[in-house]
């Protein structure tokens, strides 16, 4: 009976974990998920779309600015009222959740730029790495680096 229960546990937790963790099943799906989330002002969905790495990333240049407020007590204070938690709070955060956090009470959401209209011109996936490539409203192509993670694809960002 206990085998049983730990060996449906263990599936529970793995189908959650597959679900939860945003990505798509295709490239092109990630990156139209990103932009959706995006246009949608919906922060966290964005960053479920981001590889580990790139949340890692963004996250450390955060953790930068937040280690030097909390050895200036002003700047904490200011940096507190801005995000409206305390930086002890941000520090006990997963890397993710913190990332989200910030980007949503900062307004800094806008890096990720302006999420106009756009067309997949090609996906190229070679393994676990991919690149679609986007014609934007202007008519200039870029090319978007992914990464498949736990089976789902994600924005992956070099910094």
């Amino acid at each position: 009976m206990i085998r049983k229960l730990s060996a449906l546990l263990v599936l529970v937790v793995f189908i959650l974990s597959a679900c939860s963790g945003g990505g798509a099943s295709s490239p092109s799906a990630a990156v139209e998920g990103f932009a959706q989330a995006i246009k949608d002002g919906d922060v966290k969905k964005a960053v479920d779309y981001m590889s580990d790495g790139t949340v890692e990333n963004m996250s450390a240049m955060f953790d930068m600015f937040i280690e030097m407020a909390a050895e200036d007590p002003d700047a904490a204070a200011e940096m507190e009222k801005e995000l409206g938690i305390s930086i002890d709070e941000l520090k006990g955060m997963e890397p993710r959740e913190r990332l989200a956090t910030i980007l949503e009470n900062t307004g800094e959401e806008d890096m990720f730029g302006e999420m106009g209209e756009f067309e997949i011109v090609s996906e190229e996936i070679d393994g676990d790495e991919a690149v679609v490539t986007i014609k934007t409203g202007d008519g200039e192509e870029e090319e978007i680096t992914l990464i498949k993670e736990n089976g789902a694809w994600k924005i992956d960002i070099a910094f």
